[in-house]
């Protein structure tokens, strides 16, 4: 997400849909073949910020996914993370 859509409070949940994510908002509901659920995100430092995820936190971001795999996986399948579509800078020394 850039920094203009955090401000206007959406994110995209995958490249392509339409269906924005308010940030600091309800739940959205999303299906893929594999997995049935929920997403919300939060972002730190916005009007609608709720405090209770940020105070005394470090964190800008606060992703919460809840669902179920439509069909058995194995734990070690099971991958999650964040895309990012431009180098990360100011990172830690290796």
């Amino acid at each position: 997400a850039n920094k203009e859509c955090v401000q206007r409070g959406e994110l995209t949940l995958e490249e392509g849909n339409p269906e924005a994510l308010e940030v600091n908002g309800e739940p959205v509901a999303f299906e893929t073949t594999m997995f049935k659920g929920s997403v919300a995100a939060y972002v730190a430092g916005l009007e609608s910020s709720p405090p209770h995820l940020f105070a005394g936190k470090r964190r800008q971001t606060y992703i919460v996914i809840q669902g179920k795999f439509k069909q058995e996986i194995a734990q070690n399948d099971a991958l999650t993370g964040h895309e990012f579509r431009k180098k990360l800078k100011r990172l830690p020394p290796a």
